[in-house]
């Protein structure tokens, strides 16, 4: 059986979180939209993958033709990736930057569905 402490204990142990420990029985998904719905929770996080920004037209990494690191080509870079490496960075800090500038929060709207899901939890 797939439970909230099956899918996240491992996650919130590598932080170095244990509040799932705290729990005395393991929690369905069903009985963590229960407590959602019924106000038994004060915190909510919502942990998305690259998926969730797409719909909004801000590019997922790796779809050919019109994923991220497939429309780099500006950048002349040594390969796609090192947009993202320390030293590449410190070597050239330009791509990033402009990169960075593209993709900078409100130049995107997030799409309708997203943000209703989030002030639903809240």
């Amino acid at each position: 059986e797939h439970t909230v402490y099956n899918i996240f204990s491992n996650t919130f142990m590598l932080f170095g979180l244990s509040c799932l420990a705290d729990y005395e029985e393991q929690q369905t998904l069903e009985d963590v939209a229960k407590n959602i719905r019924e106000r038994q929770v004060k915190r909510v996080v919502v942990m998305a993958g690259a998926g969730i920004s797409t719909p909004s037209g801000i590019p997922d990494f790796r779809s050919p033709g019109s994923g991220l690191y497939d429309n780099l080509q500006q950048y002349n870079l040594p390969y796609a990736e090192a947009i993202f490496e320390i030293g590449f960075f410190r070597h050239n800090p330009n791509p990033f930057f402009a990169l960075a500038k593209e993709l900078y929060p409100g130049n995107y709207q997030l799409h309708y569905k997203i943000t209703r899901f989030c002030e639903l939890l809240s």
